[in-house]
């Protein structure tokens, strides 16, 4: 539905995985664009934001395991 929004998420930093795959994806979906997750975010993990968008959470002692992230919405809404 316009409006509506789609999340892809992985456990990885392949970049087979994430920005092939986010490319691919808007390149074959032109009714999507990517959303700034930011927002959505509490203000601790913000800095995990990319400068394209993502969402890339690296693992830490005591702390996340890998992350990567992409919000996407339909247009038109």
């Amino acid at each position: 539905a316009p409006g509506g929004e789609l999340l892809y998420s992985v456990c990885t930093f392949s970049r087979a995985e994430t920005r092939e795959v986010v490319e691919a994806f808007l390149a074959h979906h032109r009714e999507l664009h990517q959303v700034d997750p930011a927002p959505r975010l509490p203000e601790a993990a913000r800095s995990f934001v990319t400068p394209e968008g993502w969402v890339a959470i690296t693992p830490r002692p005591q702390g996340p395991d890998l992350f990567f992230l992409a919000l996407f919405r339909r247009r038109g809404g």
